[in-house]
């Protein structure tokens, strides 16, 4: 079970390039579908949000036919990642 203080760690262990994105893909994916932790609703649906961001991120080019809203690179998740700690922390 990981705490809101842990989802910043984790947040900020990625924008300091301390775990790359794929890193940070899996762990925050874990964490989020593992945990038990009664949020707030602000708060889950924030916290659901950048799941959703970090579910878009690939690392890999698009094909053919891919819609590239649907995707986000290493630069853009870094920014979601980033606006969701602003708010994280503007929350508490």
């Amino acid at each position: 079970m990981i705490e809101l203080h842990g989802y910043e760690i984790l947040i900020e262990k990625f924008l300091s390039h301390q775990i790359s994105a794929d890193q940070f893909e899996r762990e925050y994916t874990t964490t989020f579908l593992n945990g038990t932790e009664p949020f707030r609703d602000d708060v889950f649906l924030l916290l659901d949000w950048l799941f959703a961001e970090v579910d878009a991120y690939t690392d890999l080019p698009l094909l053919p036919g891919d819609d590239p809203s649907d995707h986000l690179n290493e630069i853009q998740l870094r920014k979601s990642a980033t606006e969701a700690l602003q708010k994280l922390r503007a929350l508490k």
